[in-house]
């Protein structure tokens, strides 16, 4: 099973992404939250397989928090999944810096089961 990290304000976002990690059979959704402060909590203490990340959050941000994961997982990082409405280009170049990958909320196949 392939452990994740959803840090996700939206619940029924949320909710979506849980019930397609329950149908898929592959990916267990370990720890849920829409704090960038709780998550970084949850970094240091559970080595995730993936982190399926919202830039855009009422406590704090994704952005910063993808930057600051090489931090926590200093020998391999897990595979990050960003979602976002942004498209300031220099904000996801810095993320596909790092190793993310992009989905953008507004593209038809923004659906749990694609991005899962």
């Amino acid at each position: 099973m392939i452990e994740t990290l959803l840090l996700e304000d939206d619940p029924r976002a949320c909710a979506a992404l849980q019930a397609a990690a329950r149908d898929s059979g592959e990916v267990t959704i370990t720890a849920v939250t829409g704090s960038a402060i709780q998550a970084r909590r949850l970094a240091q203490k559970h080595n995730f397989d993936a982190m399926i990340v919202d830039l855009e959050l009422t406590e704090g941000d994704g952005v910063s928090f993808v930057l600051e994961l090489s931090a926590f997982y200093p020998a391999q990082k897990p595979l990050i999944l960003v979602t976002t409405r942004t498209t300031a280009e220099p904000v996801l170049d810095a993320l596909r810096a790092q190793g993310a990958y992009v989905m953008m909320k507004t593209n038809s196949s923004y659906t749990p089961q694609f991005m899962l």
